[in-house]
């Protein structure tokens, strides 16, 4: 037979298939229906007087538009038994011939399927029954079953031998060409029917890489074969780089997946609807058989799938290129086996109510469907609906009747058919699928070419009126009722826009979204509610936010799409051009429209979570004005076609002075965002009829507001309007005032009203001041603020702290500020009163909630019974809401209570050793979320009633029994857990997690660590020991402020004057696992900001290494401030060339921000002449001190002076009462004739400094000049015990050495201290040098010059210098070249202060260690680790490239002996490495990191060296 040849009947464009056309237009969509017939050219009969259009006249009957069927390659045991394409002789299978009645059959077919308007999917090679364990043995592809010589042999087991055909054996070769000439055969006899589309493999199933380079060359086959007139599919597999490799191969253009089978659970489970929300009460006749074993989550999980197949990714996480493919859902593989676990399963993978859920889920997100049902069967397994468990439904088909057809015809043991349902009267059980009758047709006729079946965000707002602090921010949606399913695991996302909204554009606005952020909502009332998040907004001023909703397959909230799609997609002659700015919205208003009203279903518990507390009081304009609950666009896109021409507006109002005699809404305005004036009235003059209004009854009294909802609907006669996004914005004014503007989200945390400082001085001083300040009055937006000093304050029964309205009760921190019960009994003593707040306490007393609104956040509850009485630290009265945020609790007796019809929030929470936890009564509702329940052994969470409500989000239990409530009151449990939280040590208070963290090493991780809520927007808090602040997700659990990941460089240097020349190079290492971003801001001395900010990224282990130049830098003389974050290690090193002062350098590591000090302190100054012991000519010294202020605002030195080596102040003072301006650097530095040869440098300031000192020398005989750095010692690093990890003089060998320590006492008294030598093999010399006690005076010095210590001239090891007082000093070496001590450049030295920071085991950091080597210079980097443990400690050294790659050759693992110090080295033989160290210690260390650097012939010569850095 030979056909007509035609042009393909289907086309893809993007993700959907559409009717080809002749020319440039497009036919209309094509959503295909499908079924399964695997079998039928196989089982068909070669006999052509048989037809097999009945089989195609039942299908087109019921709408299918596809059947799918397979190639199969034979069967060996009974190879008459079938219609197979190759041919079968003397045994075996002749690949390359074929058997010449296969094709004809298969043509013929093809051809009544085309008759019918029914699209045939070819599947090549299947991976499921032919290619595979169990259909192996029979196929023709079996290496036993076929006549080719060379041919690969493979057993099952080996599948994927069948993809090697890219290697140069001869069985590769052999097999390819099989293969292809196979393809090209299926192809050629095929191609001419428009109908054919190609599966390219059914289900690949291998872990080998090579199968997705088979599959790119066969789908490349079947394109060549058929001049790329035909579609190609391919099926997804359990490997994700199969599913990489069809998702980014350009030649596949449909991928199918058999997602269905993944619905069912392995045991038998009770009767589950498949939706989480019905549309009408679920019959209680109905028969629920078709429900058993469906695992709602699992299916809705597999559908998300559809949205966003990219996010399969290769083995070596890459995802695929973008590469549009359409999508065809597959219910092949759920079925139930024979085996004892599958008798909870229906047998029929396709009964009717499975399939519609998955057509529909399939349409949702414009995929086609496909059962694997088939109409024809084979024989001796007639498939049925359902085959039931033990004592179940005795069934056979659907409707307990056998479905039968024609007697003789091949199909003859059809079982019945999804595409039936629904019926003309379905039966109360199929009304909950939510599965309308004529969905596929509307779907078919609405969707334009450009969108995909539209689920919308009908209208969104935050709930109460959107004046919001930081932390109890809400969003609620109306989303569209194609929602009815549950939202799986795709959750909407919320953004800020990275630039102002614009009026009109042609790009979507979520494209310039910025960073955006996860909602996981959750279905309420009708509404969909997630909140937004504590401590996200990164601000506590008054801000006005605009935001962004959307979800991979929505619209974008607030914007309008208007687009016309009844011609060819092109607009229309007179139209505004896309890239005209359009009022949109304008122009909508400009056409006639009605106002219609509706019931907005807000119920009373939606209103109890709102906090509505209403007051009609003329005093507080606040309470009368109107709030816009929820806006939006009916549909948020919007196609002339789908919507019949209408769009409409709708939106939910709250009238808090209205009743159900008088609404006091005047307007509703409208204006298109960016617009300065309020153009359209939309109520206007038009009365609202409140006969289906909502009364809002919240007083005593009786009165209370108003819920009104508003649509205003637009005809749209001539929709000739541009294809542009717009965006609109809403005010609703009332008689008593009006709304905020819609839809921005106002942060009013910050506008703060009058504030009281009160320090714990006097009787009762919270009290007092709250007694003395009656009249004063807090607003929403002005709350009245007491700021508690650090301190102890008391209440009792008789001096009770009652907040009023709008009053905040804030601490310094919950450590430093502490509310105590000093009475004989414990009580409810803390009475926060409406929207009050309290925060950063530590709270030892009861607090009773009898209003709405009450926050607590950051605080610690220590609340006991004094005596025998029952105290609750949370206490809610009924028909009242309260949140707790933040919050740990300890030891308390109960930790909250949620009265009758009350509502209680808690999140973020840590409760430790409570004797009960949360109690609800009857109505009361608890969210619980993100918390940690460690209270042994009683109940979390018990509610004494089957009328509350409870929901758990989020949480971590340490012991299984922790709940204890009714069955109905649970009614979510969303991602908790029961597991130890792993604290760092509860029993000493540290309730932060371990994990992953730059200061310590842990066994374990706590399962609280990224499992808890999402997150919006950067989170300013951690559960880390290093400060380091939550990505991804939340941790669960209390949180302790975030580190302040604040670094500063003092002073850089990048000038050039002729040949000499200054260069800083700056190196910043991340020592984290995950991505590190940094900004850097240059400033010159006087602190003004030199050029605009530098953004980096630092990726995990990686070094940022840029060296600064006359040319490069943005000013030649200044200083860096560095904001990261996360914490991050890092040096500075300055390198000075001259033509004849040779080369000097110093290198000081970056500080902290967080441990500068009001005072800090150098450790030396050296001005005068000094000797090397080995001779050889004066070297004159000269000292610079810096300091830097790197704060926003000014610091004012009190005083700066310099002390000679006895303590004594030189006077007068150096600087007094000195302001140095926001971010300016002093510096000062001292050379010959200053009037002290050897001291010390001392500064006292109002807010803190970091500093460093510099000592340059130059030796008199050579004019070469050495210089080494140290900082200038914060008061924060002051100790009473100091090591110096490395100390070293010698006077042999290729360098010899000498070593000076200098010690500072910085205490308020004589310090006595001992120094103690220890040899680097852990032994101690003897005897030692220093016996005795030596007293330092107030800022005295003491100099340790070990070359005179030690007669042998030798001495390798270390020095301890314990002190009964605070000290700080530095460690400094010399080094030279023997016998050409004055040739230039021979001499250097390198200094470091002393470790004051004695570490716990844990985690040690070298920045940007560099090797090098040519023949005319070289570098070297060393570290020397000393042990301060009294036990050995193991040490694993790990070193990473630049790049952050881990380098093996270059890591080490080592024990360190008692004492002992151990040596390591990095060098290269070849060019330049630099590595970054990290190292790990299971005992504490000390260390020193050096570099060296020359050249051959000696006359430049570095020597540099820092402490290894830690993170305390």
């Amino acid at each position: 037979m030979t056909p007509t040849w035609g042009p393909g009947w289907a086309e893809r464009a993007g993700n959907h298939l559409y009717y080809a056309l002749e020319g440039p237009d497009r036919g209309d969509l094509i959503l295909l229906r499908g079924v399964g017939e695997y079998y039928e050219v196989r089982d068909i009969s070669a006999d052509p007087s048989v037809s097999v259009d009945p089989l195609f006249d039942q299908l087109q009957s019921n709408g299918i538009n596809l059947v799918r069927l397979f190639v199969y390659s034979g069967k060996k045991t009974n190879p008459t038994s079938g219609n197979f394409p190759f041919l079968f002789d003397a045994g075996k299978y002749r690949l390359y011939q074929f058997n010449p009645y296969y094709f004809p059959s298969l043509q013929r077919y093809i051809e009544s399927a085309r008759n019918h308007e029914i699209y045939v999917l070819i599947s090549l090679f299947d991976f499921s029954d032919d290619i595979n364990t169990g259909g192996l043995s029979n196929s023709a592809w079996y290496h036993a079953n076929n006549h080719v010589e060379d041919y690969p042999e493979f057993e099952s087991d080996q599948i994927c031998v069948f993809f090697d055909i890219f290697s140069n054996t001869t069985e590769a070769i052999e097999l390819k060409n099989a293969q292809k000439n196979f393809v090209e055969k299926v192809v050629n006899e095929t191609k001419n029917y428009p109908n054919v589309i190609y599966e390219i493999a059914n289900e690949p199933k291998c872990s080998d890489a090579n199968v997705g380079n088979w599959l790119r060359e066969v789908s490349r086959w079947t394109k060549d074969a058929c001049s790329g007139t035909r579609l190609t599919a391919c099926v997804a597999s359990d490997y994700p780089h199969v599913d990489h490799a069809i998702l980014s191969d350009p030649n596949v253009d449909i991928f199918a997946r058999h997602a269905a089978y993944r619905g069912y659970n392995e045991a038998w489970a009770s009767p589950t609807p498949v939706l989480t929300v019905t549309a009408t009460p679920f019959p209680v006749d109905c028969d629920y058989r078709h429900y058993y074993g469906w695992d709602t989550n699992t299916l809705l999980a597999e559908a998300s799938y559809l949205k966003n197949d990219t996010q399969y990714a290769n083995p070596t996480g890459t995802p695929p290129a973008p590469s549009n493919k359409v999508r065809l859902v597959d219910t092949d593989g759920c079925h139930r086996g024979t085996e004892t676990h599958n008798n909870g399963k229906p047998r029929g993978r396709d009964f009717d109510d499975n399939c519609m859920v998955w057509a529909f889920i399939g349409y949702l997100y414009g995929a086609g469907f496909n059962t694997k049902e088939a109409i024809h069967p084979d024989a001796n397994d007639q498939e049925i609906d359902c085959t039931p468990a033990p004592g179940q439904y005795s069934c056979t088909f659907e409707e307990e009747v056998p479905y039968t057809v024609e007697s003789g015809q091949p199909w003859a043991h059809s079982d019945d058919f999804w595409w039936e349902i629904p019926p003309e009267n379905p039966d109360p059980c199929h009304n909950n699928t939510g599965f309308d009758v004529n969905l596929a047709d509307f779907l078919e006729s609405t969707i334009g070419p450009d969108c995909i079946p539209q689920n919308y965000i009908l209208s969104a707002g935050f709930g109460k009126e959107n004046h919001y602090s930081t932390d109890d921010a809400q969003l609620w949606m109306k989303l569209g009722k194609i929602w009815q399913y549950n939202l799986g695991t795709n959750p909407f996302s919320i953004a800020r826009p990275n630039t102002p909204w614009s009026a009109s554009s042609n790009q979507d606005p979520w494209e310039d979204s910025g960073q955006a952020y996860s909602l996981n909502l959750a279905y309420d009332d009708g509404y969909f509610q997630a909140n937004i998040g504590a401590d996200v907004f990164g601000s506590d001023e008054q801000t006005s936010y605009p935001f962004m909703v959307h979800r991979i397959d929505t619209s974008t909230w607030p914007f309008l799409k208007v687009s016309d799609l009844t011609g060819s997609g092109s607009l229309p002659s007179g139209m505004f051009s896309s890239g005209t700015s359009t009022d949109v919205v304008g122009t909508l208003l400009s056409n006639p429209y009605t106002l219609t009203q509706f019931n907005p279903r807000i119920s009373d518990r939606l209103k109890r979570i709102w906090g509505f507390e209403i007051k009609q009081n003329n005093e507080r304009g606040e309470s009368a004005n109107p709030r816009i609950i929820t806006a939006g666009f009916n549909y948020s896109t919007l196609n002339n076609l789908a919507i019949s021409g209408r769009a409409e507006i709708i939106l939910t109002i709250f009238d808090p002075m209205g009743t159900l005699q008088h609404s006091t809404i005047q307007h509703v305005y409208i204006r298109v965002i960016g617009a300065t004036g309020w153009v359209h009235d939309l109520l206007g003059a038009v009365p609202l009829f409140l006969e289906n209004a909502q009364a809002q009854t919240v007083n005593e009294d009786g009165t209370g507001g108003l819920l009104i909802g508003l649509t205003f609907d637009f005809e749209l006669y001539d929709a000739e309007l541009a294809e542009n996004w717009s965006g609109m914005e809403l005010k609703v004014v009332g008689e008593y005032g009006e709304s905020d503007i819609w839809p921005y989200f106002q942060i009013r945390e910050g506008d703060l009203g009058q504030t009281y400082p009160i320090p714990p001085a006097g009787t009762y001083p919270i009290q007092t001041t709250l007694q003395q300040i009656t009249s004063v009055k807090g607003y929403d937006d002005q709350p009245v603020v007491l700021e508690l000093e650090a301190g102890d304050y008391y209440t009792n029964s008789n001096n009770p702290i009652n907040l009023r309205e709008n009053y905040r009760l804030i601490g310094e921190s919950p450590e430093s500020t502490i509310i105590h019960v000093d009475g004989s009994a414990n009580g409810a003593f803390l009475n926060p009163g409406l929207n009050s707040r309290i925060e950063n306490c530590t709270i030892q007393c009861g607090s009773k909630i009898a209003h709405c609104g009450v926050i607590f956040k950051n605080c610690i509850f220590e609340v006991n019974p004094i005596g025998t009485e029952t105290v609750i630290a949370i206490d809610v009265e009924g028909r009242h809401n309260g949140s707790v945020l933040n919050c740990l609790f300890l030891d308390c007796r109960q930790v909250a209570h949620a009265g009758y019809d009350a509502v209680l929030n808690m999140t973020d929470c840590t409760i430790d050793g409570a004797n009960t936890g949360v109690v609800l009564e009857s109505n009361a509702l608890g969210f619980v979320s993100n918390c940690i329940f460690n209270n042994d052994p009683s109940q979390a969470i018990i509610d004494i009633s089957d009328t509350s409500e409870l929901e758990i989000y989020y949480c971590c239990f340490a012991n299984s029994g922790y709940l204890s409530v009714h069955d109905d009151a649970l009614s979510n449990e969303a991602d908790s857990f029961v597991d130890d939280p792993e604290f760092i040590d509860a029993a000493s208070g540290d309730y932060r997690l371990k994990q992953p963290n730059i200061q310590y090493t842990f066994d374990e991780t706590s399962p609280c660590i990224d499992t808890g809520r999402p997150m919006l927007f950067e989170c300013r808090s951690s559960t880390s020991p290093d400060g380091s602040i939550d990505r991804d997700r939340f941790d669960i659990g209390y949180h302790y402020p975030a580190g302040d990941f604040e670094y500063v460089v003092p002073k850089y240097r990048a000038s050039a004057s002729g040949s000499n020349a200054w260069t800083s190079e700056l190196a910043i290492q991340n020592p984290n696992e995950y991505e590190l971003h940094v900004t850097l801001d240059y400033y010159n001395a006087n602190g003004t900001q030199a050029g605009s900010s530098v953004d980096i990224a630092i990726d995990p282990h990686a070094t940022y290494r840029h060296v600064l130049t006359s040319s490069n830098a943005p000013v030649t003389t200044g200083s860096i401030e560095l904001k990261a974050d996360g914490p991050l290690f890092g040096h500075c090193l300055q390198t000075y060339t001259h033509t004849t002062q040779g080369v000097r350098s110093f290198m000081t590591q970056i500080q902290r921000g967080d441990t500068g000090s009001v005072d800090v302190s150098s450790t030396s100054l050296c001005t005068g002449n000094w000797t090397a012991h080995w001779g050889g000519g004066t070297n004159v010294g000269s000292t610079e001190f810096i300091v830097k202020n790197y704060h926003d605002e000014p610091v004012v030195i009190t005083v700066a002076r310099f002390f000679d080596p006895n303590g004594n102040a030189l006077v007068p003072a150096q600087l007094s009462n000195y302001t140095l301006g926001a971010h300016k650097m002093y510096s000062v530095t001292k050379s010959s004739g200053f009037a002290l040869t050897w001291g010390s440098f001392r500064i006292d300031s109002d807010k803190p400094l970091v500093g460093e000192m510099v000592i340059n020398s130059s030796n008199t005989n050579s004019a070469h000049y050495f210089s080494e750095s140290v900082i200038m010692v914060p008061s924060t690093l002051f100790g009473m015990d100091l090591i110096a990890p490395m100390v070293k003089c010698s006077n042999a060998g290729a360098r010899e050495y000498e070593d000076y320590i200098i010690v500072k006492n910085v205490d308020d008294s004589s310090v006595g201290i001992d120094i103690t030598f220890t040899n680097a093999d852990g032994t101690q010399p003897s005897p030692q040098p220093f016996p005795s006690t030596i007293t330092l005076p107030v800022n005295g010095l003491y100099g340790i010059d070990v070359w005179s210590a030690f007669p042998s001239r030798y001495f390798e090891g270390s020095v301890r210098i314990e002190s009964d007082g605070l000290i700080i000093g530095h460690n400094e070496v010399v080094g030279f070249k023997p016998n050409v001590q004055f040739t230039q450049g021979e001499m250097s030295i390198a200094g470091a202060e002393l470790d004051s920071r004695y570490s716990d085991a844990g985690r040690f950091y070298v920045p940007a260690c560099r090797g090098y080597y040519s023949t005319s210079e070289s570098e070297t980097a060393q570290i020397v680790l000393r042990n301060l443990d009294t036990v050995s400690t193991s040490v694993t050294i790990n070193a990473f490239d630049i790049d952050g790659n881990y380098v093996s050759a270059k890591s080490v693992t080592t024990s360190i002996g008692v004492g002992a110090t151990y040596s390591y080295s990095l060098s290269s033989t070849s060019g330049e490495s630099i590595y970054s160290i990290e190292i790990d210690s299971d005992g504490p260390i000390s260390g020193w990191s050096e570099r060296q650097w020359q050249i051959s012939n000696g006359t430049r010569d570095y020597y540099d060296a820092n402490l290894v850095q830690y993170w305390k």
